[in-house]
């Protein structure tokens, strides 16, 4: 019956008041309304009564209870805190909180957020707590105050205590305080209201250090020893002591590092390893953070240099080492060299003075063969390497650059001695080497140039400043200036020759001299125009006043030219052709030129024709520039007949006369006209028809006693127009008054004015193809006139008949007898012949009812003295009219009342 109460009991206490639990594994999860079961107090699993059982070192399990609470179902492994609201009306009935665990420390991390707020605070009273567990909330209305489970994770067990309002322990047994605030050695709890069990990660409430659980009630501070409790504001970086606690908590992690420095200095063979020293219970797993984003205890293969770590524990607390990993020994090595003193010499010299490192050191020169000295000597210019390595095998390359100085440049300058003269020289300038510079030459000379030197051979030795010597050899040699040869010539005479030779040998430039005759000129030509035979000398100078032989040129002068001309006529008419034939020699004898008056180049036999009485002057040379020669020919020129051409009209209209004269002509001249059609005259005045368009060139030629002809070239021509043609024709050909207007179609050919006359009075110049109307009936005479551009006109002339006009009509219907509108039918008719009229009528029987011949008589409408019946009645009217054509016409026209 005992169990069946504590059945009944939890049933109740559960069924009115759920608990609200989070797994102790896992995400957080709220479990609502947990069924729990009684389970008898056993050794080993529970505190019963106050009695405790069954706890070992670590305090695997245990049990708190108020009063004579029931104990409840086991729940997960794990530190819990459970925020209920339970009231049974007296403190007999209270919550249950319970554990189990096995050997190890139970995982942590449940916290309650919500409901009143609960301030965690850190009063630094104990050392030896670093997880709590706390029931905050009133279990009674009556203020009782929670309980709080300890866990003791130093190398010190402790039994779960309870802390009364004053901050003293009391003993597991020993009945609880009822106070609203119960305060721990580390923890100040103060909650008054539900709130929602959830899980924090690995360490209750105190991981949160300085941050606000969202939505919580939580907040965290630290208070230093005694002094004014922080704002959350105010705590830096929010890390409080609970994550190092140093000397006020069990729990403290330092970091020993230790390490290997590089081999070489500047090598990447350092290496850095850490440990952990802990005190108290550690917070694995750890993690490391270096500052060369290494993640792993240790660092290795890492250059001298400043490293920081940062290891975290399980609980997110930091602590930072630094560490500067130094370098060893640097290998300092000094380097020395010499250059070679002269070009090409093997005196230079290299050496190393070492320090640093680890003695003892070794050398290794890029010789061949290998040197293994500290120091070369007698070196060529050039690079040379050494590696110095020490005891670690710590190596250093020095390289050395063995310069030499350039070698000694001679550059020479030569003057060449003339024959069997002492007039050479010999001038050097120096480059390269080591200034300053000596000279000694073969003539015992120490300067830089040599003067008054026979052709032989000379030779220097030049030392630069380190005594570096070049020598060098020079040959001076005899000149000889030689002269292009000039051959003799032959000249034409009066001719201008110009002589020019060049000279070989020697030194340029040269000078050249001509003698001719007593003169003597200098110059690189002659020019001159020999009279007669001669002879010239010509010789030359070089550079160095080095004479050359003298050279002759002989000059042949030739024959003077000779020009005869003559004409095959004495005496001609003007403008008459004279031909002109020469005779020629001298010069060449051949490749003569021919000028008329000096100017116009001509060949003989040479025609032309004289205008006036006159001597015509020829001129001739030849290629080589002979003087020219001259000779002429007198030719007399005869008058010639003249007469004024007079034509008396010079343009007009086809048939056109026209009167020819020559005017002021002596009457013993021979006349001759020439038309221009084909016909010709002989009179002095002779008149000439053309008959045909067209342009006539007209001429006149004259011939006087003495047979000297003259003609004349009218210059403009007579010009003969053609007519133009009119034609015209016009439509209708048969008109009358009804229609009596006619169009004029004008088939003339080319013109520029027409004039139109109708016939009537009427005129028209305006238009081309002209109408008109004509208000009476006849015959008009229309006539039409045309004039081209040369204003030659043509006129036609047809006639236009316009008949009178032929009308009829004839009604349809009439009403006799009834009034005397429209009492009797009449055919209306105009344009006819009134005596060929007739008009009859018939009924629809084919009777003849009526007939007349008059044109004015109608039908009345009445049959032999009686009206005729309504009715539609034929008529038929005959005519002719005044054309002579005959007519006829019929109709139906209605008689009605």
């Amino acid at each position: 019956m005992y169990v069946d109460k504590k059945i009944v009991f939890l049933f109740l206490f559960v069924f009115f008041f759920p608990i609200n639990f989070l797994f102790a594994q896992g995400f957080p999860v709220v479990i609502n309304e947990v069924m729990v079961t009684p389970v008898d107090a056993g050794a080993n699993s529970l505190y019963d009564n106050g009695s405790q059982t069954g706890y070992g070192p670590m305090y695997s399990a245990q049990w708190i209870e108020f009063y004579n609470m029931s104990p409840c179902d086991t729940i997960d492994l794990g530190c819990y805190l459970m925020a209920s609201n339970m009231s049974f009306g007296n403190d007999t009935n209270k919550g249950v909180f319970r554990f189990f665990g096995g050997t190890t420390i139970p995982p942590l991390g449940y916290i309650v957020v919500g409901g009143d707020a609960c301030t965690i605070r850190d009063f630094n009273i104990l050392t030896a707590v670093d997880s709590v567990f706390c029931m905050t909330k009133r279990w009674w209305l009556n203020d009782q105050a929670g309980w709080i489970a300890l866990y003791d994770m130093s190398s010190h067990p402790k039994s779960a205590v309870y802390w009364n309002a004053t901050g003293n322990p009391g003993d597991l047994n020993t009945s609880p305080q009822y106070a609203c605030d119960v305060e721990t050695n580390i923890q100040r709890c103060t909650c008054c209201s539900p709130g929602t069990m959830i899980r924090a990660s690995q360490f209750p409430g105190i991981q949160f250090c300085g941050n606000t659980i969202f939505g919580s009630g939580f907040s965290f501070a630290r208070k230093n020893d005694g002094s004014l409790e922080w704002e959350l504001s105010q705590i830096p970086g929010g890390t409080p002591k609970a994550c190092n606690a140093g000397f006020d908590s069990i729990y403290h992690l330092d970091i020993v590092l230790s390490d290997n420095l590089p081999v070489c200095n500047g090598e990447s063979s350092g290496s850095i390893e850490a440990n952990l020293s802990i005190i108290g219970y550690p917070r694995a797993p750890y993690t490391y953070s270096w500052s060369n984003g290494s993640t792993s205890a240790s660092v290795y293969n890492i250059p001298a240099d400043t490293y920081f770590l940062t290891v975290t524990d399980a609980f997110g607390c930091e602590t930072i080492e630094t560490y500067v990993l130094q370098n060893p020994p640097a290998l300092i090595v000094q380097e020395n060299h010499v250059d070679a003193t002269c070009y090409g010499a093997s005196d230079g010299s290299a050496s190393v003075i070492v320090s640093g490192g680890l003695p003892p050191y070794s050398y290794l020169w890029n010789t061949n063969p290998p040197q293994f000295t500290s120091s070369l000597d007698n070196l060529l210019a050039g690079q040379y390497a050494v590696t110095v390595t020490d005891s670690l095998g710590c190596s250093h390359v020095a390289v050395f650059f063995i310069s030499e100085p350039s070698d000694i440049l001679i550059t020479d300058n030569i003057v060449n001695a003339c024959v069997d003269s002492s007039n050479g020289e010999i001038h050097i300038s120096v480059s390269g080497g080591t200034p300053p510079y000596t000279y000694l030459w073969s003539n015992a000379s120490i300067e830089s140039e040599i003067y008054n030197l026979y052709e032989g051979v000379y030779s220097v030795t030049v030392k630069d400043a380190n005594l570096c010597e070049k020598i060098k050899s020079f040959i001076i040699s005899n000149t000889v200036v030689s002269l292009a040869e000039v051959p003799d010539m032959q000249v034409c005479n009066g001719a201008e020759i110009s002589l020019s030779t060049v000279a070989d040998g020697g030194t340029a430039p040269y000078q050249f001299f001509w003698i001719f005759g007593s003169d003597t000129i200098s110059g690189t030509s002659y020019n001159f125009s020999p009279q007669t035979n001669s002879s010239i000398s010509v010789f030359a100078y070089d550079a160095n006043n080095c004479s050359s032989q003298i050279q002759n040129i002989n000059i042949e002068v030739l024959p003077s030219l000779s020009l005869h001309v003559i004409a095959d006529k004495d005496s001609i008419c003007p403008d008459e052709i004279v031909t002109f034939s020469a005779s020629a020699f001298g010069g060449t004898g051949e490749s003569y030129h021919y000028f008329l008056e000096d100017t116009l180049s001509i060949v003989f036999p040479y025609s032309c024709s004289v205008h006036e009485t006159s001597n015509v002057l020829f001129s001739m040379g030849d290629e080589c520039g002979s003087t020219k020669v001259f000779d002429s020919v007198f030719v007399f020129v005869k008058e010639s007949p003249s007469a004024t051409p007079h034509i008396s009209v010079q343009s007009g209209c086809v048939p056109l006369s026209v009167l020819f004269s020559a005017l002021n002509t002596d009457s013993s001249n021979i006349v001759h006209w020439m038309f221009g059609d084909g016909s010709e005259s002989s009179f002095l005045v002779a008149e000439h028809h053309y008959s045909l368009p067209g342009e006539y060139s007209i001429s006149l030629d004259l011939i006087s006693p003495n047979s000297c002809n003259t003609h004349y070239s009218i210059i403009q021509p007579v010009k003969v127009y053609p007519l133009p043609i009119a034609n015209f024709d016009f439509y209708p050909q048969a008109a009358s008054m009804l229609k009596p207007e006619i169009s004029f179609l004008n088939y003339s050919g080319t013109f520029s004015i027409y004039f139109w006359d109708f016939g009537d009075a009427s005129v028209d110049s305006l238009h081309r193809n002209p109408s008109h109307f004509y208000s009476a009936p006849g015959t008009y005479p229309v006539q039409l006139v045309i004039e081209n551009e040369f204003s030659c006109t043509d006129t036609i002339v047809k006639n236009v008949t316009i008949s009178d006009a032929l009308i009829f009509y004839a009604p349809t219907a009439f009403t006799p007898g009834k009034d005397y509108n429209n009492n009797s039918f009449n055919v209306f008719v105009s344009g006819i012949d009134e005596n060929s009229f007739s008009l009859r009528i018939f009924d629809r029987w084919g009777l003849q009812v009526y007939i007349t011949k008059d044109i004015n008589q109608g039908w009345n409408g009445r049959i032999a003295g009686f009206l005729a019946p309504i009715d539609s009645y034929v008529w038929f009217a005959e005519f002719t009219d005044l054309n002579g054509t005959f007519h006829r016409k019929s109709g139906v026209v209605t008689l009605v009342e």
